[in-house]
This record gives C-alpha cells, sequence and structure tokens, in this order.
C-alpha cells in the first residue's frame, strides 16, 4: 500500500463491505456459478502442464493439506459441486463488518508505534482491536459513495470445444506458418494446430505506425501510453482473464504490439475490444495522474533493483539498442509530457499503419483470414510504406576493451555487481550461434564453483550469453557481491584466462554429450500452441523469416568439433589472440563503498583500485591510493606474493589496522592475499594493446586507463560515436498464398 493508501485505508474497507451488501442482497446467482463452471471444467479438461518445478509444488501442498483425501490430490480445485442454493446463502450470512480482520502493510509505517517484533525475521508490528459495530451512518456513507452492481453476463465465456486439426505424427508437423496474404497494409500468417489437438488459439497483432528516428521524450511517452492503457484494460476486460484468456498489450516507441492467447472461440472478439479501445481513446486527467504516478513508482523500482539486475537488464540493452535511454533520462521527460502530446500520440498512431499478423491454434483459415479483416476495418487506416517503418537497431560497438562505471542510487544496499560482455560471432550466423551457447554453457558451471562455491563471493553468479535481432552474439559474466567490483571483474578476468585449458581438455565423449544435450534441447517437444506460434513469431517481428532456424543450427551442432570452440574462443573471447577483441565492463558500485573517481581510473590500473577497495571494506581506511600503487609497482619487481604481504603488514597494516582486522586480513583464506597477488600479476604483463586497436576516442573526449580500456562517462555520448547495424534481409522470399 502506498502512503496515501495507508491514509486512506477505511475508504478501502468501506469499499469491499458495500459490494459485500450488494452480493448478499442480491442472494446467491446460478449465473455466475454455471460461467465458474464452464471455465473450470474446460481449464480441467483441456490441462496444460506447466514446468515440472511448480507441478511437484503444487501437489506437494495438496498432499499437506488436511481438507484434501489422497484420491483428490490430482484433481483438488479443478472442479465445482453442485449449485447449491442454500448453502450458498449460509456461507453469506458471515459477510459482514461484525466479521472481519485487516492487515496494514505499507511502505513505511513512519507514524504507527509498533508494539511487537515477530521472532523469526524481526518484523515489528503491532495489533489493534477493530470495533465491533459499524454504525449505521457509516454503513449509509458506504452505499452513498459507492455505487456497485452485480457483473453483466460474461460474453468471453466459451461453451464450444471442438477441435478443428488433428495431431500429425512427429515427421510431418508443420515446421512454419503458411503466409495467407501479403499486401501494402499487413501481412497475414497462419497455422492450424497440428501437435495438442486442444480447444486454445494464439493471436499476435503487431502495428508499426508512422515515427521518425524516435527522441527519449518519444520514448517515455509511449511507456506513459502503455501504462495507462494497462490501467484502462484491466477493468474492461477482466472478464476476459476469468474466462481463461491471457491478452497483453505493449505500446512501444515504433509500433503497438497486441498479443492474446487461451481457449479459441472468442480470442477474435477479445482483439476486436482491445484495438476498438485503443481507436477510441481519450486521455482523461484523472487516469493520466495515476499513469504518471505509477512511472515515477516504477523509475524508482529500477533503482532499487539489485546490482546484477540493474547491469543485465536495464545498463546491457542500453548499450546495445538505438532508441533506449537510462529510466534517469526517461523520468526527466515525464515532466514535459501532457495530456493533450499523449492524446495527438493516440490520435496519429493509427492514421497510417502496418500489421503483422499471426493466428495460430484451433482455427480454420478462413478465420484467420476474418481477423485480418476485422484489425483493418478497426484500424481504419492508410498503409504506412516500408520506407516509412522504423525498426529497433542494434549498436556496433567497435573494438576495443572499455569501462563503464556507476553507483547504486540506494544507500542501504551493501551489494555492488560487475558484469562483463564479450562479443563473439554474428547472431545472423546459426553456426556462431550454436557455438556461442555451447561456449555459455561450458562456462556456466565452472564460472559459479569458482566465484560462488570456492571463494563464495556472492549468492548471485553466473556466465550465459545474450544476443539481440542482429549484431552480435555475446558472452556475459555476471557476479553480485559485498566485495568491490574491480575485485569481481579482476576475477572474471582470471577464470578467463583459464577456462580455454579446461575447454581444451575435453575428452571427444565429453564433447559429444555436450552436443547431444544442446540437439535435445531444440528438439523437446513444445507444450503449449503458445509455446509454437511464439516460436514462429520472431522470425515475423523481425523480417528474417528463417522459421528454419533451430534446422540450421542443429546440423551446425553436428558438424562441430571441439576445435572450432577453441578458434571461436582465440578470435573473440582471448584478449591476446582476438584481432578485434570487444569487450565492456560494467560495474556498479554501492555507496558505502569507496568509488573510484574517473581520475583514479585513468592514472590507477584496476587490479591496484581492486586491491585499495579490499584493503578499505577491512578497515584501513588510512591507506592512500598513491602510495599504495608505488608499493605495488615495486614489488612487482620481485613478483613474490608472500613477501609482498609481509612487507604490506609492515608498512600499513602494523600502522592502521587493529588487531583483529590485522588477524582478518592476513589470514591465509584473505581476499587481500589474493588482490595483492592481482596486482602483482597486473602490473608484470602491463600492455597498452589495446590503444592503437580501437578508433580515435581521445578526440571525442574519451580517456583511457593504463591497461588501455577506453572509459565511458556517459553512455547516450559513446552510443553516438558508434555505428548501427543494417536491419536483416529476409532469408527467402514472400510468396503468399492468396493475392486477392
Amino acid at each position: 500500500m502506498t502512503p496515501d493508501g495507508l491514509k486512506h485505508y477505511n475508504n478501502i474497507i468501506g469499499a469491499v463491505f458495500e459490494y459485500l451488501r450488494v452480493l448478499v442482497a442480491y442472494g446467491p446467482q446460478k449465473l455466475f456459478y454455471d460461467e465458474i463452471s464452464a471455465v473450470t471444467e474446460l481449464n480441467f479438461r483441456f490441462y496444460e502442464t506447466p514446468g515440472v518445478v511448480n507441478w511437484v509444488l503444487d501437489r506437494s501442498q495438496r498432499c499437506h493439506n488436511p481438507h484434501i483425501v489422497p484420491e483428490h490430490y490430482l484433481s483438488a480445485g479443478n472442479g465445482v459441486l453442485d449449485f447449491n442454493y442454500k448453502d450458498v446463502a449460509d456461507f453469506m450470512t458471515h459477510l459482514h463488518p461484525q466479521n472481519y480482520r485487516v492487515f496494514l502493510g505499507a511502505q513505511n509505517h513512519s507514524d504507527v508505534e509498533f508494539t511487537t517484533t515477530e521472532k523469526y525475521f524481526g518484523t515489528p508490528y503491532r495489533v489493534d482491536t477493530l470495533p465491533l459495530n459499524l454504525t449505521d451512518e457509516t454503513i449509509m456513507y458506504w452505499t452513498e459513495q459507492y455505487r456497485f452492481h452485480l457483473p453483466t453476463p460474461n460474453s468471453f465465456i466459451q461453451k464450444s470445444t471442438k477441435v478443428v486439426g488433428k495431431i500429425m505424427p512427429p515427421t510431418e508437423v508443420a515446421l512454419a506458418p503458411s503466409l495467407l496474404y501479403r499486401t501494402d497494409a499487413y501481412e497475414l500468417w497462419f497455422k492450424q494446430d497440428d501437435q495438442f489437438a486442444r480447444p486454445h488459439g494464439y493471436i499476435r497483432v503487431e502495428i508499426a505506425y508512422a515515427q521518425t528516428a524516435p527522441l527519449s521524450f518519444d520514448r517515455a511517452a509511449a511507456q506513459l501510453l502503455d501504462k495507462y492503457v494497462a490501467i484502462i484494460l484491466d477493468g474492461e476486460l477482466y472478464n476476459a482473464k476469468v474466462a481463461g484468456m491471457d491478452y497483453s498489450v505493449s505500446f512501444l516507441t515504433t509500433k503497438v504490439d497486441i498479443e492474446v492467447s487461451g481457449f479459441s472461440a472468442k480470442l477474435q472478439n477479445l482483439v476486436d475490444a482491445i484495438l476498438h479501445r485503443l481507436k477510441t481513446l481519450n486521455i482523461e486527467d484523472h487516469i493520466f495522474q495515476d499513469s504518471l504516478t505509477q512511472m515515477r513508482q516504477n523509475y524508482q523500482n529500477k533503482r532499487n533493483r539489485q546490482p546484477f539486475q540493474q547491469l543485465q537488464r536495464i545498463e546491457h540493452p542500453h548499450f546495445n539498442l538505438a532508441y533506449v535511454w537510462s529510466f534517469e533520462t526517461l523520468e526527466q521527460q515525464l515532466a514535459n509530457i501532457t495530456i493533450d502530446s499523449l492524446q495527438r500520440l493516440v490520435t496519429s498512431a493509427f492514421e497510417r499503419t502496418y500489421a503483422k499478423i499471426i493466428v495460430s491454434g484451433n482455427y480454420y483459415e478462413s478465420d484467420a483470414v476474418d481477423t485480418a479483416r476485422n484489425v483493418q476495418q478497426i484500424l481504419d487506416s492508410q498503409p504506412l510504406s516500408a520506407d516509412k517503418q522504423m525498426h529497433g537497431r542494434v549498436v556496433a560497438i567497435e573494438p576495443g576493451h572499455y569501462i563503464h562505471r556507476t553507483q547504486m542510487s540506494d544507500a542501504s544496499s551493501l551489494n555492488g555487481a560487475s558484469l562483463v560482455t564479450i562479443y563473439c560471432g554474428s547472431q545472423l550466423s546459426a553456426k556462431d550461434r550454436v557455438i556461442t551457447e555451447l561456449l555459455a554453457h561450458i562456462n556456466g558451471s565452472p564460472f559459479f564453483d569458482m566465484l560462488r562455491t570456492k571463494e563464495q563471493l556472492g549468492y548471485v553468479v553466473y556466465a550465459s550469453k545474450v544476443s539481440y535481432e542482429t549484431g552480435r552474439m555475446m558472452l556475459v559474466f555476471n557476479a553480485q557481491s559485498e566485495v568491490n567490483p574491480a575485485y569481481l571483474t579482476q576475477r572474471t578476468d582470471k577464470f578467463i584466462r583459464d577456462i580455454r585449458q579446461h575447454i581444451h581438455d575435453h575428452s571427444i565423449e565429453e564433447f559429444d554429450a555436450l552436443v547431444l544435450s544442446q540437439i535435445a534441447i531444440k528438439t523437446a517437444k513444445l507444450k503449449s500452441i503458445e509455446d509454437e506460434a511464439t516460436q514462429f513469431w520472431e522470425p515475423i517481428s523481425t523480417g528474417v523469416y528463417d522459421f528454419d532456424y533451430l534446422v540450421q543450427e542443429i546440423a551446425q551442432l553436428k558438424l562441430l568439433s571441439k576445435e572450432d570452440l577453441l578458434e571461436a574462443w582465440d578470435m573473440y573471447v582471448n584478449p591476446n589472440t582476438a584481432v578485434n577483441y570487444t569487450r565492456i565492463d560494467s560495474q556498479i558500485w554501492p555507496v558505502k563503498s569507496v568509488y573510484p573517481q574517473d581520475s583514479k581510473l585513468s592514472t590507477y590500473p584496476n587490479s591496484v583500485i581492486s586491491l585499495f577497495g579490499c584493503l578499505y571494506s577491512n578497515g584501513l581506511v588510512e591507506v592512500g591510493i598513491a602510495e599504495l600503487y608505488k608499493f605495488v609497482q615495486h614489488a612487482a619487481l620481485s613478483n613474490n606474493v608472500n613477501d609482498s604481504l609481509s612487507d604490506l603488514e609492515e608498512l600499513y597494516f602494523s600502522k592502521h589496522a587493529t588487531a583483529q582486522t590485522l588477524e582478518r586480513v592476513t589470514a591465509d583464506d584473505s581476499r587481500i592475499g589474493t588482490a595483492v597477488e592481482m596486482a602483482l600479476q597486473d602490473i608484470a604483463r602491463s600492455t597498452h594493446k589495446f590503444r592503437s586497436l580501437t578508433g580515435d576516442f581521445g578526440t571525442k573526449n574519451m580517456r583511457q586507463t593504463l591497461d588501455g580500456k577506453w572509459i565511458i562517462d556517459n553512455i547516450d555520448s559513446f552510443k553516438a560515436m558508434q555505428k548501427l547495424y543494417d536491419l536483416a534481409e529476409p532469408e527467402t522470399s514472400l510468396a503468399p498464398k492468396y493475392t486477392n
């Protein structure tokens, strides 16, 4: 609950009991029973198994429920008993304002005096006695304030369970949808279900609208409109959710994306309802203000995300995608958005459009054609030519080694994070894709074992791969810890240097097993019509139309050898052999750490900053980084870690450390010892390799660290120096089934 919500919680209680009063006054309604029964029966008859873990957890909870007998462990909750007016009416007698309990939770309780502390987690709380009776005057106020009524019949309830397709043998399952129409206004794709035999469907409509090169204002306005639409539809399309349908409507910077799935018979009605609402949308002040409030809260929530999430989910797309801005920039733009400007966006979005449509599942071809016809009639817009359509673009990062640092906004956070991104082969190459996937798979367990299990650097440690629509595949190494991010980056460097030997040591049998595991993932049977249609959608949305991409990848996997992985590693990942080595080190530092300013970053090596951070976090705050750097330079001449630790103890620890601190930092497993070792090795092999490999960023006000990493102060300014990858070309010529 927000602070304002906490102040007005009485109104919330009033609204609840006024609606309950209406329910009781009308009495049990068989209409609602019939609707609930119909949906429950459909869900039970055409049950789609969730993930294995969720399924087991759900069954386990049922097994521990004393009100469920063993023979109903599988079916409990999926059936509705016969309608019994008396039982429902008896239950309703308990729904009154003399029989309730309220739990109040809020973002803060600054005005509340707590009397008790919860014993397990130490959470403070208090318990107050509510008034036993609410006055007639209060109840009358509720009645006048909230004029509730019973819901109307749910028009989205599906009664038909007819399945129009038939299950085909695996070898005869269609691997791609059919292109029925392609005009200057839309393209229509269709796939009838031939695997699942369920009355389910999936429809997606992506509407591109006219837009010049988007600015941060356009992105912020689209996000605000997206929130506004969500508030409207959450209320108006509640019945669709009850009827077993899911929908998603996203206003993006250059397009509107509508996605619906669930029981098939009424999905087309749901698409029509959404489009009608968007076309007739008038921006109202009170919803506009609510949307602004929620957007500001969303941005605040992003500030408070875990450090590793901020790097992976916010900063990484910001680096690699054009028309993506920081949430700080977007938040500033909110002040410039008015009701009129948002209304203009809604109106102009549907003046000229181009729609991509897929209809998949329990449908005939004629159903898909009807859907496309309805979309065009509702939009009633002029065609948007291909040269006027704006597409997302991927930033082509110029080869070089870069570093970007930022600081947590949440001053209470003790954690920082390091994200290392290394750019590999092309996203458009099946061979490059499967090689990067295999390398990421190989990296995963050893990286976790080294940083988490052995070195205990934090709970969040993972290595994976990332890709966007075009551009290059990426290997990423993410770690979150209370240890300073410079140290985490250094340990990631250590892993990257050593893992090549691990790849080399794979036996033929081990490598073949890895390949077979990847093939098994790519050939696994899909679980639902929605999964299949989503798999089709990416080639349609990107305009590549490579529906056989899995077939291509499996063919490449069968041809791979261990030498192919080693060759790719040396070509992209190994800084000593990669000619066009491209890497970004992203670090986010906690407020309570010793945050290195840019002057320090360009003056001292990352390894010295790492060592300095380790000393600082252990209470040795009097040690200066300048004198520490001189010490490391001198110690690197002998390159003896034990001697260097002894010298460090004599010069600094004895002067500045307490006895307890001294015992801790000189222990055998002290990270300071590791930091010293890394600093000595770094100084000993220090080169300026990447100064000559990158563009002349020095003329563009970029500086370098001593080991040649380019310092990125501002991501938007850095992106402005980069080129963009071209849009992907279709892999196949498009020949629609119909031309009329």
